[in-house]
């Protein structure tokens, strides 16, 4: 926590929260304090979304820039946690940009070392994301072809039974005449 750890109602709204945050709501969530700690932020009921309370919480006086830096490394190196429980590794560049902001928050890197670290990471993910983009498309077009070949499939289909219907309505009809005319020729025959 930063060293002066509290804030009023004023600073909140110079903060420009959302609309459906009135100084009224606000007011409502004090309790009548004039002054409002980190700690009850982070205590605010359950009405009030974590996102709303993470918002809060991560202004200064609330919290140096130090502090967030190493709270945003501690939220990304989990999602890169949860991404290697799910069977994908993520890019060393990932982990090494997370390295960097705790070196940085800490004064061990230069801003300069961190950008570069940053870059690093942005240009594996801008090629994750094309990776990915690659696939999604090959499996569209890979879905698409074999749609295109089903309905091909189907069609011929439809075409062969067209023709074996045909053939085998000609066959009936031929021997259909065949018979009547043998029958025909039998009947005139036997009289």
């Amino acid at each position: 926590m930063a060293r002066n750890s509290s804030v009023t109602i004023d600073d909140i709204m110079c903060w420009q929260p959302c609309s459906e945050w009135t100084r009224e709501r606000i007011e409502k969530y004090a309790r009548g304090r004039q002054r409002i700690t980190l700690r009850g932020i982070l205590s605010l009921p359950k009405t009030v979304t974590r996102a709303d309370v993470l918002w809060l919480a991560m202004h200064e006086p609330l919290i140096t820039q130090a502090q967030a830096r190493i709270f945003a490394a501690d939220f990304a190196e989990h999602a890169l946690l949860r991404e290697r429980a799910a069977g994908r590794e993520p890019h060393a560049d990932s982990w090494a940009a997370v390295s960097a902001a705790r070196q940085h928050a800490r004064g061990e890197i230069s801003d300069e070392q961190l950008s570069a670290a940053h870059s690093a990471a942005d240009s594996a993910a801008y090629s994750a994301r094309r990776a990915v983009r690659s696939a999604a498309y090959s499996a569209r077009l890979a879905a698409y072809s074999a749609r295109l070949a089903a309905y091909w499939a189907a069609y011929s289909a439809r075409l062969a039974a067209r023709s074996t219907a045909y053939s085998a309505a000609r066959g009936a009809a031929r021997s259909a005449a065949d018979s009547a005319a043998y029958s025909a020729a039998g009947l005139t025959e036997r009289r």
